[in-house]
C-alpha cells in the first residue's frame, strides 16, 4: 500500500472544515514527545463526528467518537495521520502540548462573567486558573434555554470531567490551570464562578421579599445567611404563573447542597451558614425565600377568618395566610381558580417553624387532619394557562381562630434565640427580643426608643454582641445606681446578683443559688456579663416576658 497522498498538515489548535467524503479527508500532525491529544469537532448539523488515527506506517491506532464535543487521547511521540468522518461533513481541531504552536486558542475567563458560545464544538475553549482547591460552579443554558454540556481538561489537556449543566452544576477541582469547552448544537451562554480568586457575584436576599429572575441564565445568583439551624421556605412561579420552577442551593464554598423542584413552594432544612441560591426556568419568573433564622420578618402572612373566602393572585412567591387551631381538628380547605380550567387549586400547609406539613389538591373542597398549633397556608393554581390570575379559597374548622396569642417559635428548647409570633401576622425576631429583655430585666423599665434602636442596630450589624451589650448595660450610670444598694460607689458581686435576680425573676435568690453565683464571679469562672445574659435570656425569663415583648413599642 502506498503512502497517503497530500495530507493537510495540521496547525496546533486551529479549526479545519472537512466534507462528507471519507476517502480523502486526511490530515497529518507530529508529537515531539508523549502527550495528550485533544480532538474537538462537530458535523454539519452540530452533532458528533467520528475520527480514525493512524501512525506513520499507516497502522491503525485509535477510532474516536467525538460525541461530547471533544475527546482526549494519550499518544506517544511520533508522526500521525488523522481522518475525520461524517456524512454531513463538519469541522474539527487538534490540540496538544507536544505539538509545535499554541495548543489551545482559548478565551481567558473572568470569574462570574457570562460568555456566549456558538454551535461549533471545534473552537469553543476557555481557560481559567484556580489558585487553590475550590468548588467550581458552571451555569448557563443553550440557545433554546435548555441544558448544555461542558468538558473540563487540565493544563496537560487530560480529560477531567464532563458536566451536564441543568441550570448550574458544581464541581470540586484542585488548584491549577484548566480549559473548559461548552458544547451544544444551538450554542448558548455560560459562566464560571469560584472562590479561588473572587467571590461569586450574587444579589443579597431580603427575607420574604419577591425577586424576578430571567430565563435559564448564567448569572441568576442570590445570597442569604442563616444565623442558626432552621427551615427555609422557598416559593415561586415562572412568568406565566406556572408554579413549577427549580432552584439550586450552594454553601459558602460553592458546594452544591440541593437541587429543588418547586411545586408552588417547599420547605428545606439547612444548617447555620452563608448560602447561594440560583432559581432557573426556561421562561424566567419570580421567587421568594423566607426563614425565621434570617434577619427581617420571615413571612408576610394574612391572618385568616374562619370560613371567609380570600382571593389570591397567580404569583406563588407571596401568597401566605396564617391560622391557629386550639386543638386537633379536621380542617376544610375550599376554593376554585379564577377561570374554569379544571377548577382545581392546590395548597401547601406549613407549621409555625416553616416545616411543610402537607399539600392538598382542592376540587371544590378537601379536608385534612391537623394538630393544635399555628399554621401557614399558601394556595396556588393546579394548572395555570397563559393569562390566568389565581383564584379564591377559604379555610374552615370548628377550633380555628383568626386571633392568635403571642407564642414562642423555637426548635431546640433553648429559648434565648427564639422568635415570638405576635399573632397578627408579625414577629419579634431574636435580636429584638434579646435587646428588649436586657432593658426590662436589668433596668426594670421599657426601653427608650433611641437607646433600643441603637443597641439593636449595633447587634444586627455585628458591631456588638450580647456579651458586649451586657457589659455596656452594667457599666451604665443607671444600672450602677440601681444595683449599688449600700451607696458605696462600688458594686460587689453579691449586690450584682441580688439586683439581677430581683430585676429578672422578681425575687431574691435562694441561699445556695446566691453562694454559687458569687463564687463563680469571685473566682472569675464567670463574668458579670455572663451572669447578666444567663438571667435575662434564661428560659424562665423568656417565658415570663413573651407577652410583654410581643406588645413592645419598637419592632
Amino acid at each position: 500500500m502506498g503512502s497517503i497522498l497530500n495530507p493537510t498538515p495540521v496547525t496546533n489548535g486551529v479549526s479545519y472544515s472537512f466534507d462528507g467524503s471519507a476517502s480523502d479527508n486526511y490530515y497529518s500532525f507530529t508529537l515531539h514527545s508523549n502527550g495528550n491529544l485533544l480532538v474537538s469537532g462537530s458535523d454539519g448539523n452540530n452533532n458528533f463526528i467520528e475520527a480514525n488515527i493512524y501512525d506513520s506506517n499507516l497502522a491503525f491506532v485509535k477510532s474516536l467518537v467525538i460525541q461530547g464535543g471533544s475527546e482526549s487521547e494519550l499518544l506517544s511521540a511520533g508522526d500521525y495521520f488523522f481522518q475525520p468522518i461524517d456524512s454531513y461533513g463538519g469541522s474539527f481541531s487538534l490540540s496538544s502540548l507536544a505539538m509545535n504552536g499554541t495548543p489551545v486558542l482559548a478565551t481567558t475567563l473572568t470569574n462570574g462573567t457570562s460568555y456566549s458560545f456558538d454551535g461549533s464544538a471545534s473552537d469553543n475553549y476557555y481557560s481559567f486558573t484556580l489558585n487553590r482547591n475550590s468548588n467550581l460552579i458552571v451555569a448557563g443554558s443553550d440557545g433554546n434555554n435548555n441544558y448544555f454540556q461542558a468538558n473540563i481538561y487540565d493544563s496537560n489537556l487530560a480529560f477531567v470531567e464532563e458536566l451536564v449543566v441543568i441550570g448550574s452544576e458544581s464541581e470540586s477541582l484542585s488548584a491549577g490551570n484548566y480549559y473548559i469547552q461548552p458544547v451544544d448544537a444551538y450554542g448558548g451562554n455560560f459562566s464560571l464562578s469560584f472562590l479561588a480568586t473572587a467571590p461569586i457575584s450574587a444579589t443579597p436576599l431580603t427575607n420574604a421579599t419577591s425577586y424576578n429572575f430571567s430565563s435559564f441564565s448564567s448569572n441568576n445568583y442570590y445570597s442569604f445567611t442563616l444565623h442558626s439551624n432552621g427551615n427555609v421556605l422557598l416559593a415561586g412561579s415562572d412568568v406565566n404563573n406556572n408554579s413549577s420552577i427549580r432552584a439550586n442551593i450552594y454553601d459558602s464554598n460553592l458546594t452544591k447542597i440541593k437541587d429543588l423542584f418547586l411545586d408552588g413552594s417547599l420547605s428545606q432544612s439547612l444548617s447555620a451558614g452563608n448560602y447561594f441560591i440560583q432559581p432557573y426556568d426556561e421562561l424566567g419568573g419570580s421567587f421568594s425565600l423566607s426563614s425565621f433564622v434570617m434577619n427581617g420578618t420571615p413571612i408576610l402572612a394574612t391572618p385568616l377568618t374562619n370560613g371567609t373566602s380570600y382571593s389570591f393572585d397567580g404569583s406563588a412567591s407571596d401568597n401566605y395566610y396564617s391560622f391557629t387551631l386550639h386543638s386537633k381538628s379536621i380542617v376544610k380547605v375550599a376554593g376554585s381558580m379564577g377561570k374554569s380550567y379544571g377548577d382545581i387549586i392546590r395548597a401547601n400547609i406549613f407549621d409555625s417553624n416553616l416545616a411543610k406539613v402537607t399539600g392538598v389538591s382542592v376540587m371544590g373542597s378537601s379536608s385534612v387532619s391537623l394538630s393544635a398549633g399555628d399554621y401557614y397556608i399558601r394556595p396556588f393554581p393546579y394548572i395555570l394557562p397563559f393569562g390566568e390570575q389565581g383564584g379564591s379559597f377559604s379555610v374552615s374548622s370548628s377550633v380555628m381562630s383568626s386571633v392568635n396569642t403571642a407564642k414562642l417559635i423555637d426548635a431546640d428548647g433553648n429559648l434565648w434565640d427564639s422568635i415570638i409570633n405576635v399573632g397578627d401576622g408579625s414577629f419579634v425576631l431574636q435580636a429584638a427580643s434579646q435587646t428588649y429583655r436586657s432593658y426590662y430585666g436589668a433596668l426594670g423599665r421599657l426601653p427608650d426608643e433611641g437607646g433600643y434602636n441603637w443597641w439593636l442596630g449595633e447587634i444586627e450589624a455585628g458591631r456588638h454582641t450580647l456579651n458586649s451589650m451586657a457589659a455596656g448595660f452594667i457599666d451604665s450610670s443607671e444600672f450602677k445606681a440601681l444595683s449599688d444598694s449600700d451607696n458605696s460607689g462600688v458594686i460587689s458581686n453579691e449586690e450584682f446578683i441580688l439586683h439581677m435576680y430581683n430585676g429578672v425573676f422578681g425575687r431574691d435568690p435562694d441561699v445556695g443559688g446566691l453562694a454559687w453565683w458569687v463564687g463563680q464571679l469571685d473566682t472569675e469562672a464567670k463574668t458579670q456579663p455572663d451572669a447578666f445574659i444567663s438571667m435575662t435570656q434564661s428560659n424562665e425569663y423568656v417565658e415570663l416576658t413573651v407577652g410583654t415583648v410581643a406588645d413592645m413599642m419598637f419592632y
